[in-house]
């Protein structure tokens, strides 16, 4: 047998060997495969002749990237203790690495995309896992009950109604295929399930190989160096990769900040070729669509009959839940995702706080609020009352204001 045939064979081996493995319980054959791809397979491919790696590249590489995909699958599912799937695919997918199929529900990873796009082996776990965060992230869209939605991370409330633009403003053909992707495609790296997806990425090839042996009952000092000596390998791919997608801005601190803290949303977005107030822009996006709810069942938090819950009944809910689960700070957190989300919750929270300076700095940066907002600001006055100067405040808008001096 060929060289070229004795790696694919090998490849395809250790593939259909882990499919119906606990990744856990198969854990020392599972280094030994890492350590075999990350460690020798590129010094084996540099040795074919020119002729091998033209002819048989694709072939052998199928199933490197099946093992990675399948690899990466049950990680997931251990980790979040959920269903994932994917294919892979001998041929391009939109000219990417890979993507994910939201009609599908399924993960596509492309041999020529990863071959071409990917620097090395832990970039390709890069882009494998970028894509199952994102079959994560529509999975919580489809949530009904707080109970499965405390399964996930409390923001990504915050995460998806940053998406959803993405979602409205998309042309798709009589089949639900997407056709053009305006919004996405101009803020690719503004929003947050990539951002995310990226961030997450990262941290998943960092610390998957750990996280398996932290698990795994059977240490010893032998497997335990062999771990070490393979993290350190895995880690310095990681920064040539971390590095890349810092170049490029695709895990931006602006973004990373309005994600995961409680800093206030103050970036902007692209829509027809002029930056917006993303905070405003989301939220009347998201208002603007019938039964929005009905559609992205975990919308049901934030809305009901059509429209946003008000302050009253976001906060009636929290307290609900407060007093009937035991999970009591995620349900916190949640919550505070929810108000940081929208700009009539954090004005109204100004209001109930009565805080004024909040409510400077809320207008400084969203300076558009005034005029953009003016009927839902007049329904949030007459439902939580305001004290005398925060009406004045938040009804004059800011050229009277100056016409009044």
């Amino acid at each position: 047998m060929s060289k070229p045939k004795q790696l694919e064979e090998r490849l395809k081996t250790m593939f259909l060997s882990l499919k119906d493995k606990n990744i856990i319980e198969y854990f020392p054959t599972i280094l030994s495969d890492l350590e075999y791809i990350i460690k020798d397979y590129p010094k084996e491919m540099e040795a074919l002749s020119d002729n091998d790696r033209i002819n048989y590249l694709k072939h052998i590489e199928y199933y490197k990237i099946y093992y990675l995909s399948e690899l990466m699958k049950k990680y997931m599912e251990m980790t979040w203790n959920k269903e994932f799937s994917y294919e892979v695919l001998d041929s391009f997918f939109f000219n990417s690495s890979s993507g994910y199929n939201i009609k599908e529900d399924r993960v596509v990873i492309s041999t020529y995309g990863i071959i071409l796009n990917s620097s090395n082996t832990i970039d390709s776990i890069r882009s494998i896992s970028h894509e199952f965060r994102h079959q994560l992230q529509y999975k919580f869209l489809k949530e009904k009950e707080l109970s499965s939605i405390l399964e996930y991370p409390p923001y990504f409330i915050n995460i998806i109604k940053n998406m959803l633009p993405k979602e409205i403003i998309t042309v798709v053909d009589k089949n639900e295929y997407v056709v053009d992707k305006p919004y996405y495609y101009d803020n690719y790296k503004r929003i947050y399930t990539e951002v995310d997806a990226n961030f997450y990425a990262m941290k998943v090839v960092e610390e998957f190989l750990l996280d398996i042996y932290e698990k795994y009952p059977d240490k010893n000092k032998e497997l335990n160096k062999r771990v070490n000596i393979l993290e350190k390998e895995i880690l310095i791919e990681a920064k040539n990769t971390k590095e890349g997608l810092n170049n490029e801005g695709r895990i931006d601190e602006i973004y990373l900040n309005e994600i995961y803290t409680f800093d206030l949303i103050n970036s902007k977005v692209i829509v027809d070729s002029k930056e917006e107030d993303s905070l405003l822009f989301i939220n009347k996006t998201i208002n603007k669509e019938d039964n929005i709810e009905e559609k992205y069942p975990v919308l049901r938090l934030i809305r009901k009959s059509n429209n946003p819950k008000n302050y009253i009944e976001i906060m009636n809910d929290k307290n609900k839940y407060l007093k009937n689960n035991i999970n009591k700070r995620k349900i916190e957190l949640i919550y505070k995702y929810i108000v940081k989300s929208d700009p009539i919750l954090i004005i109204s929270e100004y209001i109930v706080n009565n805080n004024i300076k909040g409510i400077e700095l809320f207008l400084k940066d969203h300076p558009t609020f005034i005029e953009e907002y003016k009927d839902e600001i007049k329904s949030t006055i007459e439902l939580l009352g305001a004290d005398e100067k925060i009406i004045k405040i938040l009804t004059i808008s800011k050229n009277k204001q100056k016409s009044m001096l």
